[in-house]
């Protein structure tokens, strides 16, 4: 268990958050540390003492466990994952040698895998004889970076403690239904890789496996067409010969780019949570509502790889550019306490065209945009209208900017005031929360008491991804709730998700 709080200080000072870690009393952390030149290290070194200390205590009180002489004397394994994100791989690997070095802690060396009769083991650690019984002390840190994992892990814990023992039926629902999820990862990675040239063996009876990034200078003989360009980054991968008699998989690298590299860790990561390799993203912003997981975190050129087990066609219903509907609601509220039931005309027209899912068609029309760029323009449009401050709205190369101003300079003047002070933050994180709202608390909430296992949902923050068999009943659901909650309906259109657009069933 870790504490963190945040210092009593005047109302004019940014309180500084700081970090309680225990460790043993005998252990002069700090003083071993000064020695070596490596004071500002000691949060680090205390973290994983911690860690290894908080195995010794794990469903114990701190007094019993002290006492227990047969609980201080087991091996604690650390989690490789949590000691990557809290401090990275190399830096843990550093600590923990230098731990051994100078004899804190000893290491069981023992290794062995999990067979169908045997339980498998992993390396463990533990204090050494001095520091093993000794009594326990706190120290007190600041390090706002580690403060900041500090808090992550801890949400990340009460979440899956949560889900294990939850009275929220939703946030079960909807983690039990990414299980259904699967990707097709060979094909996935054959189209990243192929956009930069490389030269990539058929899908079939591939593996294939992220390895660490080095220097492309350094290894010769990569696999890459030769009008490539060297590129920064590498790319390892396992290439398993179709033939079972092979010993020995095929070993080629590949030239990506580092944003491409960052792409296929992501891929890489879908395909794991699926098999049930690692734990799914799952969290739900406490700030916007918002659901975050692999799902939502997927780029959408990707989509088209995903499949469920019952191998039906997805969709997504989705409510037509929300963001812009959601202020439209806040706008009518506010237009009619400023000019009662005659509202300007711009404002009507504003209104019209997010509720028929015309306003970007509307705007891109004016700034000469091609319908292809849709997706760009949408992006330019809250960055530029409706997340931006005054000054960037109305600079003059702002021309998105301008025609809206043009447009709808009521509409424009009600956008400001509901920026509130900060000008930026707290309209975006009120459109998200309306639209969590009706999303996740409303419909999928319903969805979940109401509906057996078969019927398939996932959420993409404005949208419902479902099966295409059942696309309808969640379009009339989300009318519903938008009925019943904001008053209106919106333009609700179930749109493809794993197939292509010719393929819409016509719902």
């Amino acid at each position: 268990m870790f504490i963190t709080s945040t210092n009593n200080c005047p109302s004019d000072r940014k309180a500084k958050p700081y970090i309680l870690l225990h460790i043993p009393s005998k252990l002069a952390l700090e003083t071993m540390l000064q020695e070596k030149n490596k004071s500002k290290l000691l949060h680090s070194y205390a973290y994983i003492c911690h860690t290894i200390l908080q195995g010794y205590l794990s469903n114990l009180k701190l007094k019993s466990a002290v006492e227990d002489r047969r609980a201080c004397s087991k091996y604690v394994p650390l989690d490789s994952r949590i000691l990557r994100k809290m401090l990275t791989r190399n830096k843990a690997t550093a600590i923990i040698k230098d731990l051994i070095a100078w004899r804190v802690i000893e290491r069981n060396d023992t290794y062995s895998v999990t067979t169908a009769t045997i339980s498998g083991s992993c390396k463990g650690y533990r204090f050494t004889e001095g520091y093993r019984n000794s009594d326990i002390r706190w120290i007190q840190l600041q390090n706002r970076p580690m403060w900041k994992k500090l808090q992550q892990q801890r949400e990340e814990q009460q979440l899956r403690q949560q889900l294990q023992n939850s009275t929220d039926h939703t946030l079960t629902f909807l983690h039990q239904q990414l299980h259904k999820l699967r990707i097709n990862l060979p094909a996935a990675f054959e189209q990243v890789l192929k956009q930069e040239g490389n030269i990539v063996p058929s899908a079939e009876n591939t593996i294939y496996r992220i390895g660490r990034m080095r220097p492309a200078e350094a290894t010769p003989g990569q696999l890459h067409t030769p009008d490539t360009p060297v590129l920064p980054h590498l790319l390892f991968s396992d290439i398993t010969p179709p033939s079972s008699s092979s010993c020995t998989p095929y070993l080629p690298s590949y030239v990506v780019s580092f944003s491409n590299f960052m792409r296929l860790g992501r891929l890489s990561k879908f395909y794991r949570s699926s098999t049930g390799q690692e734990p799914w993203e799952f969290k739900v912003d406490r700030k916007t509502g918002r659901l975050f997981t692999n799902l939502t975190n997927l780029p959408r050129t990707f989509r088209k790889h995903l499949y469920l087990e019952s191998h039906e066609r997805m969709v997504v219903v989705d409510i037509g550019e929300c963001q812009p509907f959601m202020f439209s609601i806040m706008l009518m509220k506010r237009a009619r306490e400023i000019w009662g039931e005659i509202v300007p005309e711009d404002v009507q027209k504003y209104i019209q065209l997010t509720g028929s899912r015309n306003f970007y068609r509307y705007i891109m029309d004016k700034c000469g945009v091609a319908a292809e760029q849709r997706d760009v323009f949408k992006q330019q449009v809250f960055g530029s209208i409706f997340y931006c401050s005054k000054w960037i709205a109305e600079s003059e190369g702002n021309k998105p900017g301008s025609i809206f101003i043009s447009s709808f300079p009521n509409v424009y003047r009600i956008l400001n005031e509901s920026k509130g002070n900060g000008g930026t933050n707290e309209l975006p994180v009120r459109l998200m929360r309306l639209e969590s709202e009706i999303i996740l608390h409303d419909v999928c909430a319903r969805t979940a008491q109401n509906v057996n296992d078969s019927f398939f949902v996932a959420t993409i923050h404005d949208g419902i991804v479902t099966t295409a068999s059942r696309a309808q009943q969640v379009k009339l659901m989300i009318e519903e709730a938008c009925r019943r909650r904001l008053g209106h309906i919106p333009t609700v259109k179930p749109e493809p998700f794993n197939y292509m657009e010719d393929e819409l069933i016509s719902a």
